[in-house]
């Protein structure tokens, strides 16, 4: 009997270690039950955060790009495209209250070119005299004002300078004479296109730029 009683406590506390044992291996398959949730959830939502991430970067963006070609502190970059409707140039008075330009067009050049060259009649209609000091393009790499002459049997030409508008007189640029160089195209020049071209004036210390469209053509207007 005393040996049966030494047993009753052996008993109970192996018993009571394999309910721990037991409670304690669900605990365990509980608490890796619900790591494997929270690590499917973690991924879960930092798959979430990544597809937020490339939506807002792709719209910053565009927004970006937005804002690059339609500031106005920015000059606009705009390049040559086709006419949506045929005309001439020479249908065209274009200018400001100041100046009336005419005549605007571009000699078209064989596909591949790198210099052209453009014209246009140019009216002073202010009061006073002004000087054309200069030209500019988003369509070119490069624009000047240049004059042709012939010396000694031989053509040439060089940089114009600044050009003398009085109130009331008239500029021609034409072949053989006075005309814009146009150099490096940044996009193919057919017939039919139009270019805008910014005329630079000088009024004081300010330059004031007077926006024309010049259209392509084999011959003048």
């Amino acid at each position: 009997m005393f040996d049966a009683l030494q047993h009753v406590p052996l008993l109970g506390f192996s018993r009571h270690k394999m309910f721990v044992s037991h409670r304690w291996g669900a605990l365990s398959r509980y608490h890796i039950a619900m790591k494997q949730t929270f690590d499917r959830n973690a991924w879960s939502r930092g798959l979430l955060v990544l597809a937020l991430s490339a939506s807002l970067a792709a719209c910053s963006s565009n927004e970006s790009t937005e804002n690059a070609t339609s500031g106005q502190s920015a000059a606009p970059t705009v390049m040559a495209e086709p006419a949506s409707t045929p005309r001439s140039s020479g249908e065209l008075a274009q200018g400001n209250d100041e100046f009336a330009v005419t005549q605007a067009w571009i000699r078209a050049a064989p596909p591949g070119a790198m210099m052209l060259a453009g014209y246009f009649t140019l009216a002073n209609r202010g009061g006073e005299t002004r000087q054309l000091v200069g030209s500019r393009s988003d369509a070119f790499g490069d624009v000047s004002i240049h004059r042709s002459f012939v010396e000694d049997g031989v053509s040439k030409m060089r940089p114009a300078g600044d050009l003398d508008i009085d109130s009331g007189a008239t500029l021609t640029f034409e072949p053989g004479g006075l005309h814009l160089m146009l150099m490096s195209p940044r996009s193919d020049v057919s017939p039919g296109q139009h270019i805008p071209i910014w005329l630079c004036f000088a009024d004081g210390e300010d330059v004031e730029e007077v926006l024309v469209e010049f259209v392509v053509s084999r011959e003048a207007p």
